[in-house]
């Protein structure tokens, strides 16, 4: 049975990991799929000459029945600003669709777990974000297949058309405002506020590239939590010394194994789970506010040393 959810397929120039996950798009043979390939940056023709390859290369993969979009911008918008042009074309094409990047490499299961769960929600207002990873561990006596968390979680996820309406590229949110957001969301640890609010500072500054804060921002402004899975349906095979933020291949969310979650089983009510953001922040970042503001001078000195020598 084909997949009619759309899919929106991100790539650049890394082969590997685009034949990998692109391979699993095609074993879901969605009936629309869309295509977006940053264009060639100034300066890397040599390093990125393998983008055009590739483009054509993955569009002449769909040997299936589908319809195919394609997006390939001659210049290069960069990590941020491309992903966020991308979800917008996406989105002004569809109502609700997946979105998966190269280095996402999704379980079988993940595309009928996204494409239900899309049906289940599509006018539930509280719900922003459907997440395919899942980083702990949960009992399998557990009553439900997900829950739901105020941190949407981007390797790997699916969306509706109402929900990123208030999805801007540069939210330059104040302080302030941040924390008016997370007041009364994630109250069980003040560690785990300052890291969110040191996060968009580094955004505010533009010391850091990324498109999923601004994404974070507009579900917070709207009230709109998200559904994480109980078992890992998302492995990032991107961690490594030419990612742009992942860069240790050792690190504990890389490469993490998935698992079936089928068939769903779906909890009686919406009920926020803010010991799920804790412990992820707990085994995966655990930052004090001292070690964040180590980092916060380490981003100024790579800023400098980027923009000023």
């Amino acid at each position: 049975m084909k997949l009619t959810t759309p899919i929106l397929f991100i790539f650049f120039n890394n082969p590997n990991t685009t034949r990998l996950v692109f391979d699993r798009i095609k074993d879901a043979q969605p009936t629309k799929l869309f295509l977006f390939c940053d264009g060639i940056r100034k300066g890397n023709e040599s390093s990125d000459g393998i983008t055009k390859e590739l483009k054509r290369e993955i569009y002449d993969k769909v040997n299936w029945h589908c319809e195919v979009f394609t997006f390939f911008p001659d210049i290069n918008y960069g990590p941020a600003q491309g992903v966020y042009k991308a979800i917008n074309w996406f989105f002004d094409n569809v109502e609700e669709g997946i979105i998966l990047e190269h280095d996402t490499l999704p379980h079988p299961d993940f595309f009928l777990y996204c494409a239900t769960l899309l049906e289940k929600y599509r006018h539930e207002k509280k719900i922003g974000l459907i997440s395919g990873s899942c980083f702990y561990d949960f009992n399998s006596s557990l009553d439900s297949s997900y829950g739901f968390n105020y941190f949407p979680h981007i390797w790997g996820w699916a969306t509706w058309k109402r929900a990123i309406i208030d999805y801007t590229s540069s939210p330059k949110a104040t302080d302030s405002e941040i924390r008016q957001l997370i007041k009364n969301r994630i109250l069980i640890s003040k560690n785990l506020k300052f890291y969110v609010r040191y996060m968009f500072f580094l955004n505010r500054r533009n010391l850091i590239e990324t498109w999923d804060l601004q994404l974070m921002f507009a579900l917070w402004s709207n009230g709109m939590c998200s559904i994480f899975p109980t078992k890992n349906l998302i492995s990032n095979i991107g961690f490594g010394p030419d990612a742009l933020h992942c860069k240790d291949p050792n690190h504990s969310l890389s490469n993490i194994p998935v698992q079936s979650i089928l068939p769903l089983r779906h909890p009686t009510s919406i009920k926020f789970d803010n010991n799920y953001d804790l412990l992820y922040y707990q085994r995966h970042i655990n930052k004090s506010p001292f070690r964040l503001l180590l980092s916060i001078v380490r981003h100024y000195i790579m800023y400098f040393k980027k923009n000023i020598f």
